[in-house]
């Protein structure tokens, strides 16, 4: 019996398996909850600014950003939204300015592959096309883009 209760002691003393977490600022307030598993971050996560508003939200698999992800601005307002593949962006990005669509980016391992499109009024301005963050080509009115293509 007094072999049990060291292992039993040291078992609540060093959490194993998959807890709820909450980080906290300087001064108290929430920076960050989520799940860890043995340590490592996974599930779902949400990070705050210090003002309290919402910094960014989305899953980790094996601390790796994973699947969609939604980051705001200091004022609570929509910054970005996206995908992320072992911790880099991929397929279209949303990208948000006072909170109405300001370009969307097509993503490949972190790097711009593909189309970016550019919003005025809510209708496509320009595009953009890109390979492994190069510009390959560019149309200033949606016409244009849609005969070249």
């Amino acid at each position: 019996m007094k072999v049990l209760i060291p292992a039993i002691l040291f078992s609540m003393a060093m959490p194993r398996g998959k807890i709820y977490t909450k980080e906290y600022f300087n001064m108290g307030q929430l920076k960050a909850e989520g799940w860890l598993n043995d340590n490592t971050k996974t599930d779902y996560w949400f990070f705050y600014y210090e003002n309290g508003e919402k910094k960014e939200e989305g899953f980790y698999t094996v601390n790796q950003r994973n699947k969609y992800w939604k980051f705001y601005k200091v004022d609570g307002t929509k910054q970005m939204e996206g995908r992320f593949k072992s911790d880099l962006a991929y397929g279209w990005w949303v990208f948000y300015v006072n909170d109405k669509v300001e370009k969307k980016v097509e993503y490949c391992e972190g790097k711009k592959n593909g189309y970016s499109l550019y919003y005025t009024n809510g209708d496509i301005s320009k595009v953009e096309k890109y390979k492994d963050d190069i510009k390959t080509g560019e149309w200033t009115d949606y016409a244009t883009f849609k005969r070249d293509n």
